[in-house]
């Protein structure tokens, strides 16, 4: 039934003088790679990536196991239409809009480890969909991961990184709990034991010497890639805000390629947001 109705469709087209052909794109699409945070996982942009596919982007996923290997979930399907015809002799044609979820299978592990991750995530991208760019959009600690995985590779590969509630000058959150711990012994007792567990509870504190370490690198940020910071500007706990206005806009102290943005949302809430108007705003269309 399927091929009877390509066959009648072709027909149509034969006598319409035009042909559509569908092949395996070649054009060097660029990807656009989400990034979790801390505890993220698949669902961490079930909302994005579903008003992605609305407009018809490709969607793929790539998970990283918890000893650093990867593993492609998911292949997006990319293809080109050409519709050739009057008016378009020489074939032109359009490239499905593509879109990779990255996922790490030990989401709780330290800035230093997941930007190594990327490094090996995005040199299957690039293989896998034979491309030399990527966009990024990264949520929370996912920010501070591209962050230093730009300045340790240089950042080539990056046209545009885009971030969203993310603690580039260190978050207040593991700041306030690694202040807890001179209340009393129990706490201060469970709150080493999760650090230990959890390094990026560690990395993420203000000061901390992971988040040291990006600030005094800043003038190696590369300069071409063009940067969109989003803060969220409601608390998600009643004592304290995850991350600040000045955290999540931290990237003006590392690049003035640069847009500053706010939205009326919490820090976990900021992810969920479909992406189609999210980027446009973004780039100011």
């Amino acid at each position: 039934m399927k091929n009877l109705c390509i066959f009648l469709l072709s027909i149509v087209l034969f006598v319409s003088g035009q042909t559509i052909t569908h092949a395996v794109d070649t054009s060097n699409p660029k990807p656009t790679i989400l990034l979790h945070g801390l505890n993220g996982g698949s669902d961490t942009y079930k909302v994005m990536k579903k008003s992605y596919e609305d407009i018809n982007y490709a969607v793929g996923e790539v998970l990283v196991n918890k000893n650093g290997g990867i593993k492609t979930t998911k292949v997006a399907k990319v293809t080109k239409t050409i519709i050739h015809g009057p008016g378009n002799e020489d074939g032109r044609g359009v490239v499905t809009p593509l879109v990779v979820s990255v996922v790490f299978e030990n989401n709780k592990d330290s800035i230093a480890n997941q930007a190594k991750w990327v490094k090996k995530v995005l040199t299957e991208v690039k293989k896998t969909y034979r491309t030399n760019k990527v966009d990024i959009i990264a949520h929370s600690m996912g920010g501070l991961t591209a962050t230093k995985y730009i300045l340790d590779t240089g950042g080539n590969d990056i046209d545009t990184l885009i971030t969203l509630d993310s603690p580039i000058l260190g978050s207040k959150l593991p700041s306030f709990l690694n202040a807890l711990k001179i209340v009393n012994r129990d706490l201060r007792v469970a709150i080493k034991s999760a650090q230990e567990t959890f390094p990026s509870l560690v990395d993420l504190q203000i000061n901390s010497k992971a988040i040291q370490d990006l600030y005094k690198r800043r003038s190696k940020f590369n300069k071409n890639i063009k940067v969109i910071s989003w803060a969220a500007t409601k608390n998600d706990f009643k004592i304290i805000n995850t991350v600040s206005t000045g955290s999540a806009h931290g990237l003006q102290h590392f690049t003035k390629n640069i847009k500053l943005f706010v939205m009326d949302t919490n820090h976990s809430g900021i992810h969920d947001l479909p992406a189609d108007p999210l980027l446009a705003y973004s780039r100011g269309n």
